[in-house]
């Protein structure tokens, strides 16, 4: 249905989109929420870190091949790659973003060598997003939308329909006879 509406929408529109998948290299599958994921770190990020944050977090993301883990070999490549083109001063401030994605969470780093910044691992967002709940840090309406989008695309699996229950069998009526009239005894005839 949905190639039926791209090529009539967009006719000859097959060899101008990525389509990913098996047959084409450099492609990466992440989480429809990707883009709610990325505002939560934002907001979650300090002054002057919003926008970096979620750039330097989905740059990491782009660098894994679907284990968790990613190898940091060189801080300036991911720093231009996040969008720190500043030389020195670019690897600097995506240190400070790996740090605040580290402190809430949504990556684990570990040294490689004498290197601080060595191997990043990649936290299931979902649990992330529970932790930080959990401390008060997701916002209501954030949260809301999140599960929305999950339910939406499948995360959440739809809750099955309980099978039919028979109520238990009402207890016996108490069946009550009609009032009985008076009984008449037979009174003997006077003699």
């Amino acid at each position: 249905r949905r190639l039926h509406i791209r090529d009539t929408v967009f006719p000859n529109s097959e060899d101008l989109v990525y389509i990913g998948g098996q047959s084409e290299k450099g492609w990466r599958l992440i989480p429809r929420t990707m883009p709610l994921i990325l505002t939560l770190i934002s907001d979650l990020a300090p002054k002057g870190k919003q926008d970096g944050a979620a750039r330097v977090y989905l740059e990491l993301w782009f660098r894994d091949f679907g284990e968790g883990l990613v190898e940091l070999t060189d801080q300036d490549v991911h720093a231009f790659a996040a969008g720190y083109t500043a030389a020195g001063r670019g690897a600097r401030s995506w240190r400070e973003c790996v740090d605040m994605l580290e402190e809430r969470g949504f990556i684990r780093i570990a040294p490689q060598g004498s290197r601080r910044y060595g191997y990043a691992l990649l936290i299931h967002p979902d649990k992330v997003v529970e932790q930080l709940r959990s401390k008060g840090m997701v916002p209501d309406a954030w949260y809301n939308a999140y599960q929305h989008r999950r339910a939406e695309t499948g995360a959440i699996p739809k809750p099955q329909p309980s099978p039919p229950t028979t109520p238990p069998p009402a207890p016996p009526a108490r069946v009550t006879a009609p009032p009985r009239p008076p009984r008449r005894v037979p009174v003997p005839p006077a003699r």
